[in-house]
């Protein structure tokens, strides 16, 4: 929509805000709020159709007529208009998000005369739209492309695309949407041949995964499974004929399955452990290799596909929390698959199908989220935040890798290609995770809190209950924030190019916050002061570190380390610097007692928070229903702790009482936060972290 347009659209009423596109600002009483052009744009075309769908197509031709801009800009600005209105996607009272098509505006429409002001009565008695505006809108078709980051204007509307200088900005891959069901589509595999594509789609009504199969020149999927379990992760046969899949069903069973493409029921072929995943079939038919769960340690393994032989390979060392992802070489002989050190630092190694000559790959120590099999001179792609936002790489043997240009939002994912030069699949991702201030019972209801269309997460409160520490990728990678606690004066406190960065707690003057960062291979911990300034790094050995908390005094930071072999509780002084080790029996997160003389903590591989002075190793499990997807959403006040539990009626936020040592729940919660994200303000409410909105579709490279 040119910029002229908002010039000659007079203003108008949407809801009780008055709309004054001219001036770029929405005004309700004495409240202000500016907003960008294209922001501006977007409302003034969803009111051309009051209460009707806008489709996405519709907006992209009406905002960005002749604009080469990515899908992401529309959710971007509808986003922060959104935000501007008060409204949220959860409960919407403007504007309506219909998946995969569009969005409506759910509020009336009416011109607003000479001498309205937002604080007039408004009584309209048959409302007129916008339907024939001053200035007729612009209808010609542009071509668009779905821009990565090297597009101008995304860098100004996302400012998270961060390219290194020696890329080049080669000319974009076209791709095509080939699926856009409701909900998420993934796991995608392409047969061996190239010409078919497999996948898992999540029903967002029964909320089962099952497994569809398409080619690629059909419009429309066709399902495979239907049964009452979860169905993933599908690997072709060489032949193309079947495939191999992993079906959880609701007991907590597992099973390697096998299905014909046409004409045939599935089959198991032998149980499995739970949390089997990233299945693969070789190039010879012989072995199905997979990745397991046991312990807490993620490890890889074979299974024959006729004499059912099974065979683990070698556990991940010291330090990794385990190994995932195995893809087979063109020569069957050997895997290729992701090992991963600390949250966020992942890297692609080689080892023979015997165990033998484990080698490194890459050495980014960022992010992976998937990869395709190597082909027969080793080249293969894989997905990474390496420059900042999830893209695809091409990695080449003896060659540093590259960047593949794809056109295709800012949140690539999962790449599968053909075992031949040819066409590739990606997930495309689109997100919102935000951060919700609760009452501590049901009396009041959620609030967004400083939201962003990024990820905004890991909230933690002050001392003094006047600001909250946050992270966020509003800005960038995932950075450290400071905000008064009702959500104005945001500052970013970190700047690290691509360094991943979570968990930070305040020391109990206020004055610092502590967090661990991932600069290298490893992650350690850093402080930094609250009003600003450049971090400190503490730690710096080859383990990884994650989960500092303060001491009562503020003397030391007690911490999870791997240093010893596995996840255990050390203690930094910060006077000396010198480390000493805690536990032996496990840990993870801490926090101290208020008189500073014992810890409670939660254990890495086993579900629980325990309790243990000090001054000797005696330690006493307080709560056992504090499961490991928890193990940081727990917190110690009012001489008690709150924790998230799973009660009778589902998930559920409660209160143990240390003195009495009886639990009582609070409220009930209807969707489970991400772990860690609980955190209290001094009037008693909560906040909590969660994923508001998620969605996912394939997208097809034909000239990868």
């Amino acid at each position: 929509m040119p910029e002229s347009l908002s010039a000659t659209t007079p203003p108008f009423f949407v809801g009780d805000w008055r709309a004054e596109p001219a001036r770029h600002r929405l005004v309700h009483g004495e409240a202000v709020v500016t907003v960008e052009p294209k922001v501006m744009a977007v409302l003034v075309a969803l009111a051309q159709r009051p209460e009707q769908m806008a489709t996405r197509e519709q907006l992209f031709e009406t905002v960005w007529a002749g604009t080469v801009v990515g899908d992401d800009a529309l959710t971007l600005a509808v986003s922060k208009l959104r935000r501007a209105l008060g409204d949220t996607p959860r409960n919407p009272q403007y504007i309506e998000t219909i998946p995969k098509v569009g969005y409506r505006l759910m509020v009336p429409v009416a011109p607003a005369y000479a001498g309205d002001s937002a604080t007039d009565t408004w009584v309209p008695t048959d409302p007129p739209s916008l339907a024939d505006p001053p200035a007729a809108l612009p209808v010609a078709r542009p071509t668009r492309w779905l821009l990565p980051g090297l597009s101008v204007l995304l860098l100004a509307l996302l400012g998270v695309w961060w390219l290194r200088p020696a890329i080049p900005a080669p000319a974009l891959r076209p791709n095509q949407i080939l699926t856009s069901l409701p909900g998420r589509e993934t796991h995608a595999r392409l047969s061996p041949d190239g010409t078919h594509l497999a996948f898992a789609w999540h029903d967002p009504e029964t909320r089962r995964w099952h497994l569809f199969a398409k080619s690629l020149d059909a419009q429309t999927p066709a399902p495979l499974t239907t049964a009452e379990a979860h169905d993933q992760f599908p690997a072709w046969s060489p032949d193309g004929q079947r495939l191999a899949f992993i079906r959880h069903n609701a007991a907590g069973g597992c099973q390697l399955m096998t299905i014909p493409l046409v004409g045939g029921q599935a089959r198991p072929l032998d149980d499995c452990l739970p949390g089997t995943q990233h299945l693969d079939w070789s190039p010879n038919g012989q072995w199905l290799a997979f990745s397991a769960t046991e312990a807490g340690q993620t490890h890889l393994a074979l299974l024959h596909a006729e004499t059912l032989e099974k065979r683990r390979l070698p556990t991940p060392p010291p330090g990794s929390s385990g190994d995932s992802w195995p893809r087979f070489g063109a020569d069957g002989q050997h895997l290729v698959f992701l090992r991963t050190f600390a949250p966020g630092s992942t890297d692609l190694f080689r080892i023979d199908l015997d165990g033998t000559d484990a080698n490194r790959l890459t050495t980014d120590a960022a992010l992976i989220w998937g990869h395709t099999a190597p082909a027969a001179d080793g080249t293969l792609y894989f997905s990474s935040n390496r420059s900042g936002m999830f893209q695809l790489w091409r990695f080449q043997p003896d060659t540093a890798p590259t960047w593949l240009p794809t056109a295709g939002g800012p949140t690539i994912l999962a790449p599968t290609a053909a075992r031949h030069p040819g066409p590739l699949v990606f997930e495309q991702w689109s997100y919102d995770t935000n951060i919700w201030q609760i009452s501590a019972d049901t009396s009041g209801a959620a609030r967004l809190w400083n939201p962003s269309s990024r990820w905004d997460a890991t909230p933690q409160v002050s001392p003094d209950g006047q600001q909250v520490a946050f992270t966020s990728m509003r800005a960038g990678p995932l950075a450290l924030w400071v905000s008064d606690r009702d959500g104005n004066h945001t500052q970013r406190l970190t700047f690290f190019e691509k360094t991943h960065v979570t968990q930070p707690r305040w020391s109990p003057d206020g004055q610092r916050l502590a967090f661990a960062a991932r600069p290298d291979a490893n992650a350690d911990l850093f402080m930094v002061a609250a009003d600003g300034g450049p971090p400190q790094r503490l730690t710096a050995t080859p383990a990884q570190e994650a989960a500092p908390v303060w001491s009562a005094d503020g003397a030391s930071l007690y911490y999870a380390s791997t240093r010893s072999g596995s996840w255990q509780l050390w203690q930094h002084r910060l006077a000396d610097g010198t480390d000493t080790q805690l536990t032996t029996n496990g840990g993870y997160v801490a926090q101290p007692s208020p008189d500073g003389k014992a810890l409670y903590y939660t254990k890495r591989t086993a579900p629980g928070l325990w309790h243990r002075p000090l001054a000797d190793t005696t330690e006493t499990l307080l709560l056992p229903d504090l499961s490991t997807a928890d193990s940081g959403n727990w917190l110690l006040a009012d001489n008690g702790l709150y924790y998230l539990r799973t009660g009778p009626s589902g998930l559920e936020l409660a209160h143990f009482d240390l003195a009495t040592q009886q639990t009582r729940t609070l409220r009930p919660l209807a969707v489970r936060p991400l772990n860690p994200s609980l955190a209290r303000l001094p009037d008693g409410t909560f906040f909590i972290t969660l994923m508001d909105e998620t969605e996912s579709d394939l997208v097809l490279i034909r000239d990868a």
